[in-house]
């Protein structure tokens, strides 16, 4: 008898520390958008996302993070699916538009050092805009024996998926609108 007692009492310290890490993970949207959803259907009900205002409302938070691109690792080449490919071979940098185009290597060089860390405003992953992936295009930043950096654009300006998560940076749009000028004009 007294060991039901042990047992039961051990059951409600777990599922009251559960269910304190989970509000908090949620506070700081760090849950999975399903669970953060039923969350906050309970929690706040009058302010519960309507699905037709799911691709306009993006819910920013007052949260800004700095993202390192670059990793402190080097740069083997970076993608725009559908309008650019750039790899570096040996000290150079070449494009693989059309031809096998040579970038000059400074420039891109002075680009990665401007746009190795960037500023974001993260989103609440509630606020996801809804699109089709395939329509849209991936800027791929690949490195030197290490995983791959992908970030998903969408439809809307300066709103980007990172790892998943939707974000808003001005800086990174303007990068890579800045990347493509560079290509443009060399």
């Amino acid at each position: 008898m007294r060991y039901s007692w042990i047992i039961k009492l051990n059951f409600l310290i777990l599922g009251f520390f559960l269910v304190i890490m989970s509000i908090s993970a949620f506070k700081q949207g760090k849950l999975n958008p399903y669970i953060a959803q039923i969350y906050s259907w309970m929690l706040v009900p009058s302010q519960s996302p309507k699905p037709q205002d799911r691709q306009i409302n993006t819910a920013p938070s007052q949260e800004k993070v700095v993202i390192n691109l670059c990793q402190g690792k080097r740069v083997r080449a970076l993608e725009r699916t559908g309008h650019f490919k750039l790899f570096q071979k040996g000290y150079r940098w070449l494009s693989t538009n059309l031809d096998m185009q040579e970038i000059n290597f400074l420039t891109l060089e002075k680009w990665l050092g401007k746009y190795c860390t960037i500023t974001v405003q993260l989103l609440n992953p509630l606020y996801a805009p809804q699109f089709s992936a395939s329509h849209f295009p991936q800027f791929k930043i690949q490195f030197i024996g290490d995983k791959d950096i992908q970030i998903q654009e969408t439809p809307q300006q300066n709103l980007f998926l990172f790892e998943g998560r939707p974000i808003r940076s001005a800086q990174l749009q303007k990068a890579i609108n800045e990347l493509e000028q560079i290509l443009k004009t060399n």
